[in-house]
Formats: structure tokens, sequence, C-alpha cells
């Protein structure tokens, strides 16, 4: 391996990536809170997605 090659050895394939769920916040991750400890903005601090269709 050269010194500018990324070793991507052990990295997941798109199709092995867990989906996506749409129930939690986006921006928060479904947490709740922001890394720097505050409630998060968008969904108020209950880590549930608002809004949508």
């Amino acid at each position: 391996m050269h010194e500018h090659d990324i070793d991507d050895h052990g990295l997941a394939a798109a199709e092995e990536l867990e989906e996506i769920d749409e129930t939690l916040c986006p921006e928060c991750g479904g947490s709740g809170v922001t890394p720097a400890g505050e409630p998060c903005a968008h969904c108020g601090g209950t880590g549930r997605a608002v809004g949508g269709p």
C-alpha cells in the first residue's frame, strides 16, 4: 500500500448498512441532545422525528 492510498479494508458495503430509522430525529439521531449537551432544537429534546407527510 502506498502512503496516498486509502485503506478501506473492513468498511461495509452500502447494502450491508442498517436502514435509517425514520422515527428518529435526523439532527440528533434520536438522542434528544446536541454534542454540547443541549436539548436538540429540531425535535425539542424528544429524539423523535417531527413533521413529515
